[in-house]
Formats: structure tokens, sequence, C-alpha cells
């Protein structure tokens, strides 16, 4: 990497220094992926193009007409969490072309390779000279198989400079949405051919704004379904009573109620971070008033306060949910502890219950031994008797009975 060429871009940002690792990080080093849409002040001209390499990037650049009236590029992720498709040497190319103030750097070190949530807690707006940036974060659903949440967060990033005199404006988005991509067509197509005001470019940071904050009502729903399953655990599991065909409660139902609660704070401040973008823009716009119509003002600062409304609304029903859930956990926790506690009178029961069968048992025992003992003692008695009368009958026998035999005699004892 030259290093006056890195020079020349962070003179441009505004920037003091950049280490190789961190534009690794950033840019993908061979693949250029971009969009380019341009709207021009003639009838019916709208021009979309798609740029792959770093050539035509450098060319498409170059030709850039000054009279275009509203001109955006899109730099794209593979995925979010993967490096913007275009090489350093062609974001540089962008900022000398664009005169990038420094402040969109701090929007563009949001994105770049990840290997875990960094950086998901920042929002910023910049504001410089009729140049304005910021990012807005949204949930969208995805597509991806063999995962929990159908919901994951994602932002836009947002550059705009606006040229007074020539009444132009030079746009770049960084991963903006397939929705915003295709508003910002029928936009473009439904101005073609028409006068376009001051008004008509802030309109589309209002685009932005909406089309980006439209799912949340739905994600909200989507996570206050995910508290009801709980919800339903733990206001009517049973305890103290016999629990046949009870709900299950496990200590992996307050993981996912932890889960969840994490979401919820998170989709709270994006929610009031994003409110805030908002009433930047509006601080910013009111610099606007002596270039603008006050009914075209009007209209605009009516659709931007009722965004923002709408973010803190949101924000709010997230709010109520995160108080709704800390009682859900509690219950949970007090039916754990019940059970448990249920669990273990159970188990002292039954080991006080085999305690007494084992008594019992070593009883019945001690009884059954003394019987053998007695028995045994009864059979020494009966052999001593048989004994005494085998000799009484010897003594009483006639002595022809009771005669040797000399030839019976044999080794091991004689024959009677």
């Amino acid at each position: 990497m030259d290093s006056y060429v890195l020079e020349d871009v962070l003179n441009a940002l505004g920037h003091a220094e950049l280490n190789d690792d961190e534009v690794d990080r950033l840019f993908h080093r061979l693949h250029t992926k971009i969009e380019s849409l341009a709207l021009r002040p003639i009838p019916d001209f709208l021009q979309y193009k798609f740029i792959s390499t770093s050539r035509d990037l450098e060319k498409h650049l170059a030709d850039i007409e000054e009279e275009k009236s509203i001109y955006i590029l899109f730099l794209q992720q593979k995925d979010t969490w993967n490096k913007i498709q275009v090489p350093f040497r062609g974001f540089q190319a962008l900022c000398r072309r664009f005169d990038i103030f420094y402040d969109f750097w701090a929007i563009i070190q949001g994105f770049g390779l990840k290997h875990g949530p960094e950086d998901e807690n920042y929002t910023y707006f910049g504001s410089r000279n009729f140049q304005i940036c910021y990012n807005i974060r949204y949930m969208d659903q995805h597509n991806r198989p063999d995962t929990k949440s159908l919901w994951s967060e994602r932002q836009v990033g947002v550059f705009q400079r606006y040229g007074i005199d020539s009444k132009t404006s030079s746009w770049i988005a960084v991963q903006a949405s397939a929705g915003i991509k295709q508003h910002l067509k029928h936009a473009f197509a439904a101005a073609s051919g028409k006068k376009i005001s001051l008004a008509d470019h802030l309109s589309l940071h209002l685009l932005f704004f909406l089309e980006l904050g439209s799912k949340w009502h739905a994600y909200i729903n989507y996570m206050e379904e995910q508290l009801a399953h709980l919800d339903e655990k733990a206001l009517h599991s049973k305890v103290g009573v016999a629990q046949y065909m009870d709900y299950s409660v496990t200590f992996r139902d307050t993981q996912d109620l932890e889960s969840l609660r994490r979401r919820l704070v998170k989709a709270s401040l994006n929610l009031k971070s994003n409110a805030d973008v908002g009433r930047s823009w509006e601080e910013e716009t009111i610099k606007l008033t002596e270039y603008l119509a006050t009914n075209e003002l009007n209209e605009i600062f009516v659709t931007v306060r009722k965004y923002i409304k709408d973010m803190y609304q949101h924000a709010g029903i997230i709010d109520s949910l995160l108080e709704r859930l800390d009682g859900t956990r509690s219950l949970l926790f007090e039916i754990l502890r019940y059970r448990n506690h249920e669990v273990q009178i159970r188990t002292n029961t039954a080991i006080e219950a085999n305690g007494t069968m084992l008594r019992a048992l070593t009883e019945q025992a001690r009884v059954e031994n003394g019987i053998m003992t007695r028995l045994t003692a009864d059979i020494n008695n009966d052999s001593k008797f048989i004994k005494l009368l085998t000799f009484l009958t010897l003594m009483y026998t006639p002595a022809s009975l009771v005669a040797v035999s000399k030839r019976l005699f044999r080794p091991g004892g004689l024959w009677l």
C-alpha cells in the first residue's frame, strides 16, 4: 500500500492514522460490488449501473457528470459480518471524488469483518457544510436455517453531500436493504422528468427512516409471542398439588427468558438511538429553512416527527415488556423453588419410608435368626439323645448280634 495514497485519503477523511489490520478487516482485497443509481434533470432519464471491478469504478467516478441531480452509490457486504466489497483504493477514490468528511469514517468502522457482536451499540450522526452522515439500526427477517430466532439486527450507513448552488446531491449507502433500493428506484422513476427541489433531496432521508423503521412493529409482536409462551408457564403452573398434565418448568426457561430480556434491552436502545438520529437530522434540516418553502418544510417536519414519535413509542412498548418480563422471571424462579422444595419433601418422605421398611426387615431378620438358633439347639439336643439311645440299645442287645468277625476285618474298620 503506497503511503502517499493512504495519506491523501486520510487527509480527506481527517483521520490521523490507520493500520493495515483495520483496512483488511473493513475492505475486501479483490472483490468489487457496487451499484449506482442516478437521476438527471432531463425527462425520463434514470440511470442504473453495476460496477464489478476496480477499473470500472475508477472510470465510473471519472465520468460522473455534475448535472446529475441525484447520484447514489450502494456499497455492499456479502453478509452482515463480512467485509465491504470494495478494495481500499476504491474507497479512497470515493473519498476524494465526493470530498467525504471525517465523520463518515466513524460509521464505516462499524461495518467490516466480525467474529461476534462487535460495535452493535454504536449509532452516530454527523454533519458539516451541507454534508450529513448517520447509521440506522433495524431488524429484518432472515432465511438462515437451523437458527432459533427468525430475526437479525442489521444497519445501514448513509452519507449525503448537497450542493446548494448546483441543487445536486451525492449519496453513499452502505449495506442498504433490498427494500431501500426498490423504494429509491420507484422514487427516482416517479421524479424523472420533473423539477427536483431541495425538499425532494431531503425526502430521500425520510425514505430511509420510514423503510428501515417499518419492521419494528412486527419484530416487537414476535418478541411478545416469545414472552407470552413463558408467561403462560409462569401464570398457570401448579405448586403444592399433584402436577399431572402440568406445565414443565426448568432452569432452561429462565435462560430463555434472560436471552429474551437482552434482545429487548438491545431493541430499546436501538429504537431510542434511531429516534435521536431523526431528531438530530431535524435540527440540521432547520438550518436549511431559508432554502425551503414553508409548506415543504412543514411537510418534512411532520413526517420526521412522526417517525421520531413512532420510534419512542416502540421503545416504550419494549420497556413495558421488560417490566412484564421481570414479573415472569420472579414467578418462574418461585415455581422452581417450590417444586424443588416439593421434590425434597417427597425425597425425604421416601427416604423415611425406606428407613421404616428397612427397620422392619431388620427386625424380621432378627426374629428369624432367633428361630434358626433355637432350631440348631434342638437339632444338637436330638443328636445327643440319638447317641444315648444307640448306646443303650447296644447294651441290651444279645452278644451274638454284636460279635466281631475276624473275617470281616478290613482296613478302615470292623464289620458287625
